[in-house]
C-alpha cells in the first residue's frame, strides 16, 4: 500500500481499507449548490473592470469546485501558479500541476473519484501576491470564495490555505495552521453552518519545495484519512498520529531555520536547468545523514525474541519508515538533476553505507565472496547472496529478515565495477531498493499478526545438512 511516492504507516492501513468501502457508496445528496454560479458570476464582473480570465480559466475554476450539490469534502487552497495553461484538456492541466496532481493520487487511492473532492481557491483569479482589502477586485474575489462556502455547505474542510492579508474577514477561522498543528476544535461554527476542518499541508510543500521530506507525505496521508472519516464519522485519533505531527512541526522549523530553498531542486527537475553546488551540498548532506542513521539502525534489527509490539515500538522509535522513504527520495533527486560526472560524494557515502551494513550484518560475505566481473553490475557474484538463507525465525522476524536480505540484493546491483576498483551508482536503482524495503517491512507488519513462533514436530526437512550449516557459521548467522 502507497501513495505519494511512500509506502502508508501499516498503523494507518486499517483505517484506510475502511474508508475506501465507506467511499465505494455513491454520493447521497441531492440537493443543489450554486458556488459555481458564483465564479460565473465573479469572472464578468472582474471583466467588466478590465480583467483579462478567459473561458477556459473560468471552466476549470468550475472543474474544481464540482460536484455543484451540497455537502462533502471541500479542499481549500489559494492562488495557482502563474505559468498555469488552461486552454488544454482539463487531465493535462492537473498533470502539469503538481499540486493538483497529488491531490488527484490522493483522492484515488481513498477510493473518492477526483470529480467528488471540491477544490476553491481562497482568491477565485486573482494572480498578484499583495493582497488589499480596500481593492474591489480582492474583496469579491475572496467574498465569492466565502459565499462558496455558504453554498456548498461541506461536511468537511481540508484547509490547505493561510494569507497575511484579510485580516478582518470572517474566513480568517478557515486558515490552515502551521504545518503539524491542529485547529482548537475539530469542529467549527462559521456563519450558521457547523462542519469539520482539518488543517492540512499545503500539496506544494511536500512536491516542490521539500520534495526530499516524507514526514509531509506522510502527514498529507493522515490528514486525508482524517477528512475521509470525519466525512462518515469513524474518526479516532490515536497516539501516534500526534507524534507524527509532532516531528513534522519539528522538521518543518528546521528547514525554515536552516534558510535552504529547496525549491531550487524542483525547478532544476522541472526546466532541465543543471542545480547549481548548493543543491548538489544539500542533497549529499541529506543523504549522509539520513544513510549514517539508517545504517546503525538496520544494523540492529534482529527481532528472534521480540513480540510484535516490541517490534513495532521499535520500528517507530527508530523512523524506519521514514529514513527509508527520505532516502528513497533524495537518491530518485539525484537521479533527476545529476549528470554522470556529478554526484561523487553522494556515491561515497551509499557505497560507504552499504559495505558497512554488509560487513556488519555478514561479516563473511566480504572474505569469502567473489567480486562481480567488471561491466556486469554487482559488488559481489549474485550467487553470494544465496548463501544467506533465513532459518527457524518467528513468523515476523523471518519476513523483515527476508526484506533485508532482499534489499542487500538489490543494492548489491545498483553498483556497475569499471575493472580498476571503481563502480558506478544508479541512483534510481537504489531509491527503488530502500522504497521497496520500507513497504516490505510496514506490509509485514500489516499482515502478519503476531511473531509468535510455530510449534510442530521436528522431520528430516527441518534438519539443515552440515554443509548449510557449516556456510551459516561462514557467514555469522
Amino acid at each position: 500500500m502507497f501513495v505519494l511516492g511512500v509506502p502508508v504507516d501499516h498503523r494507518l492501513r486499517d483505517n484506510i481499507r475502511e474508508l475506501t468501502k465507506l467511499n465505494e457508496a455513491p454520493s447521497t445528496s441531492s440537493r443543489p449548490s450554486n458556488h459555481n454560479e458564483r465564479l460565473q458570476q465573479l469572472s464578468q464582473s472582474m471583466r467588466h473592470r478590465g480583467w483579462l480570465i478567459s473561458e477556459n480559466e473560468v471552466d476549470f475554476a468550475c472543474y474544481l469546485a464540482e460536484p455543484a450539490v451540497q455537502s462533502g469534502i471541500v479542499v481549500v487552497l489559494t492562488q495557482p501558479p502563474q505559468y498555469q495553461v488552461y486552454n488544454i484538456p482539463t487531465n493535462n492541466i492537473v498533470e502539469d500541476c503538481p499540486t493538483l496532481l497529488a491531490l488527484r493520487e490522493l483522492a484515488e487511492f481513498f477510493n473518492l473519484p477526483f470529480n467528488r473532492l471540491s477544490i476553491f481557491d481562497a482568491f477565485p483569479f486573482i494572480t498578484e501576491k499583495e493582497l488589499d482589502q480596500e481593492n474591489p477586485d480582492h474583496s469579491e474575489s475572496h467574498t465569492t470564495f466565502h459565499n462558496m462556502i455558504l453554498e456548498k455547505r461541506p461536511e468537511v474542510i481540508l484547509s490547505g490555505w493561510t494569507s497575511p492579508f484579510f485580516e478582518g474577514f470572517i474566513t480568517k477561522s478557515l486558515r490552515k495552521r502551521a504545518i503539524g498543528a491542529v485547529f482548537p476544535s475539530p469542529t467549527i461554527h462559521y456563519s450558521g453552518l457547523t462542519f469539520s476542518i482539518v488543517n492540512m499541508p499545503h500539496p506544494s510543500y511536500y512536491m516542490n519545495y521539500t520534495p526530499t521530506e516524507s514526514c509531509f507525505r506522510q502527514l498529507q496521508i493522515l490528514e486525508f484519512a482524517q477528512a475521509c472519516g470525519r466525512l462518515w464519522g469513524t474518526w479516532q485519533e490515536k497516539a501516534w498520529m500526534a507524534d507524527l505531527r509532532r516531528r513534522c512541526r519539528a522538521r518543518a522549523k528546521f528547514l525554515f531555520d536552516s534558510k535552504f530553498d529547496q525549491s531550487n531542486i524542483f525547478n532544476c527537475i522541472n526546466r532541465e536547468d543543471r542545480p547549481d553546488s548548493s543543491d548538489e551540498t544539500f542533497l549529499t548532506e541529506r543523504l549522509t545523514q539520513t544513510l549514517t542513521q539508517l545504517g546503525a539502525v538496520l544494523a540492529g534489527m534482529r527481532y528472534s525474541f521480540s513480540s510484535k509490539a516490541q517490534i513495532e515500538d521499535h520500528l517507530s522509535k527508530n523512523n524506519i519508515l521514514e529514513m527509508c522513504s527520505d532516502a528513497s527520495l533524495t537518491l530518485r533527486h539525484l537521479d533527476a538533476i545529476l549528470s554522470d560526472t556529478e554526484g561523487v560524494e553522494c556515491a561515497e557515502a551509499s557505497m560507504t553505507f552499504i559495505c558497512s551494513w554488509y560487513d556488519h550484518r555478514w561479516p563473511a560475505l566480504s572474505e569469502s565472496s567473489v567480486h562481480a566481473s567488471a561491466g556486469l553490475p554487482g559488488l559481489y557474484a549474485h550467487d553470494c547472496f544465496d548463501w544467506i538463507p533465513v532459518v527457524d525465525l518467528p513468523p515476523l522476524a523471518q519476513q523483515i529478515e527476508f526484506c533485508l536480505v532482499e534489499f542487500a540484493k538489490k543494492m548489491n546491483v545498483t553498483w556497475t565495477p569499471y575493472g580498476d576498483g571503481t563502480f558506478e551508482p544508479d541512483f534510481d536503482a537504489q531509491a527503488s531498493a530502500f522504497f521497496h524495503l520500507a513497504k516490505g517491512i510496514e506490509d509485514a507488519m500489516d499482515e502478519i499478526p503476531d511473531n509468535i513462533r510455530v510449534q510442530h514436530t521436528a522431520t528430516s526437512k527441518d534438519v539443515a545438512t552440515d554443509s548449510l550449516m557449516k556456510r551459516l557459521a561462514e557467514l555469522g548467522i
